[in-house]
Formats: C-alpha cells, structure tokens, sequence
C-alpha cells in the first residue's frame, strides 16, 4: 500500500485510522471510563444544585405569616387575655381557664359544622336555635328516664331533621339561606321555649 501511495505512510490524518498495535483485551479502556464518568455527570450537577439553593430566610417566613387573614384575631386575642389576666389574676388560674375551655366545647363543635357552610358561600343563622332545641329535647328524655346515650341519640336524630328542613326549605322555594335560617331561627327558638316551659332543666345523675 505505501508502495503504491507512498505518501500516505506519513500523513497524519490516516494514520489515525489504522488499527491499535495491541489486541482488544489491551486496548486503553479511556473511552468507558469518560462514559461512567459522563453518565454520573447529571446526578452530581443536580445534588450540586439541590446542596446549594438558598434556603427560605426568617424574614419571608415571618411576612408570609403575618399576612394570613387571622393573624389580627389571633394576637388581638392574646392581648385580650393578658390585659384581664393583668386587671383579674384569677382569670389566669387552672381552674378557671378549664371551665372556660368547657364551655367553648360546644360553641367549638357549631363552628366545625359552619366551616363547611362558609366554605360553600353559604350561611346558617338558626344554628343556635337548634342547638338550644336539641339540647333541651335530650334533656327533658334523660330527665324522663330515658337512658343517658339513647337520648343524645335521639337530640341527634332531631338535630339532623332540622337541619335537613333548613336545606329542603332552601332547594325547593329558592330561598337565599340568610333570609331562609333567618325565620327558622324565631320558630326554632319559639319552639325551645314553648318545650322547656321558659324553665331550667336540671339533672341529678346520668344513666
């Protein structure tokens, strides 16, 4: 061949394609080691990039706190508590905070029920009202004779019927809730006082 073509013993650009003087198994592995290599390469850039995103400052996470609608209620509250802990001291005792968190119990358990109105853009005035009759009709029950757990069933069962008047009164005559709750209140009221005779109802033991 360089016989013939004695000039292309010595140009470089075809010497390059010429086969390795040593066998396969010999041959330098540089290629493989550049692929390994080149293979981790994204792994390593990305656990880089994750090592070294800044994280969020005190001064964003303290901003983005302050800007929720019910940080204002939530701190007028406190100061609220420490100005009468300040003026009345025993406002601040065990026992009187117990009978406190007692009695926002029940006005707890109303408002879970009206997060789901609210979250609906709806509204229920009568609540109160018919936490007023339930109470009293498992009351006068227990004060019958009638067993402590079959009548908190029972003020359930007419908790829930209501409920469901105020909802069917508001599907089928097309009534805006506020104005619908808003008359079911007075007869929902009415209808607590006519039951309970205006008295107070009083049990000595529940069975």
């Amino acid at each position: 061949m360089n016989e013939k073509f004695p000039d292309q013993g010595n140009d470089p650009l075809l010497s390059i394609h010429e086969p390795h003087p040593l066998g396969p198994a010999e041959a330098p592995s540089a290629p493989a080691t550049m692929t390994e290599v080149s293979g981790t390469g994204p792994h390593v850039a990305s656990a880089s990039s994750r090592a070294g995103a800044p994280l969020p400052s005190l001064r964003v996470v303290a901003h983005t706190v302050a800007s929720q609608d019910y940080i204002g209620v939530l701190v007028v509250t406190v100061i609220l508590i420490l100005i009468i802990g300040v003026v009345h001291p025993r406002f601040l005792a065990f026992g009187q905070l117990t009978d406190v968190l007692n009695q926002a119990t029940f006005v707890a358990i109303l408002a879970c029920g009206m997060a789901f109105l609210l979250a609906m853009r709806e509204l229920d005035l009568s609540v109160g009202s018919v936490y007023g009759l339930t109470a009293i009709c498992a009351a006068l029950l227990m004060h019958a004779g009638v067993p402590s757990w079959l009548s908190v069933l029972a003020g359930l069962v007419i908790g829930a019927a209501l409920g469901l008047g105020n909802g069917l009164l508001i599907q089928l005559f097309r009534l805006p809730s506020i104005i619908a709750t808003l008359a079911t209140l007075s007869i929902f009221r009415g209808l607590t006082f006519a039951v309970s005779s205006g008295t107070e109802i009083l049990l000595s033991s529940l069975r």
